[in-house]
């Protein structure tokens, strides 16, 4: 990875974007076995501000099932996800405003469903 800082060429973005992708696919497989609920997981970035911008977003189908991850198992999720991230030595700045949490029933209800509008919010 690019040391901080340094200005990524368009090449650059889209091959870390591609391990990002790599890493995060291998945690949502993870998380499919292990947590009850949890569907699929999406991330959000800036790249000129890659540690201090990057999101994970955890997806569950009903917001009961991630409302009850989020109690029992967020250490878990924000712990899996910084080792993933840790293998391109991506540091989070601030996991606990990074890693959230959301359900498919909640963007049906306030966004009909438009996964691409309700996770501008999240930028």
């Amino acid at each position: 990875m690019p040391k901080q800082n340094q200005k990524l060429t368009q090449k650059q973005i889209k091959q870390l974007d591609k391990q990002i992708v790599r890493q995060l696919t291998q945690l949502c497989h993870l998380a499919q076995n292990e947590i009850d609920g949890f569907v699929w997981l999406t991330h959000v970035v800036d790249y000129t501000n890659l540690d201090k911008s990057l999101k994970v977003i955890f997806v569950f189908a009903t917001t009961e099932q991630q409302v009850r991850a989020e109690a029992e198992n967020a250490n878990t999720m924000k712990t899996w996800v910084v080792e993933y991230l840790q293998a391109l030595e991506i540091k989070l700045n601030n996991v606990d405003k990074q890693i959230q949490f959301d359900s498919e029933q909640a963007c049906d209800a306030q966004h009909n469903g438009n996964w691409q509008h309700r996770l501008a919010c999240f930028q």
